[in-house]
């Protein structure tokens, strides 16, 4: 899963800076097996914001996509065709 979605991220044009996955990094938006699931969150210095969890990681992922790309949007570094 985390390979497909790297690939829609990059087909994206969204930065592999802007997320991790297993890993807490500020400034991205990470995401963490957990027990019962996916918890998927934006890190900020020593606190986590939007936390959400999944019970499918599927759902994790394609959550967090949603966020980055709408992100991607609102910045302008993604532009729909058209």
């Amino acid at each position: 899963m985390s390979a497909i979605f790297a690939d829609l991220l990059d087909m994206a044009d969204i930065p592999r800076s802007s997320y991790a996955i297993d890993e807490e990094v500020i400034g991205a938006m990470c995401l963490f097996k957990i027990e019962g699931g996916y918890e998927v969150f934006s890190c900020a210095e020593d606190s986590r914001h939007e936390v959400r969890f999944f019970e499918e990681e599927e759902a994790a992922y394609f959550y967090m996509f949603g966020v980055l790309a709408a992100d991607a949007l609102r910045n302008g570094r993604l532009v729909p065709e058209g």
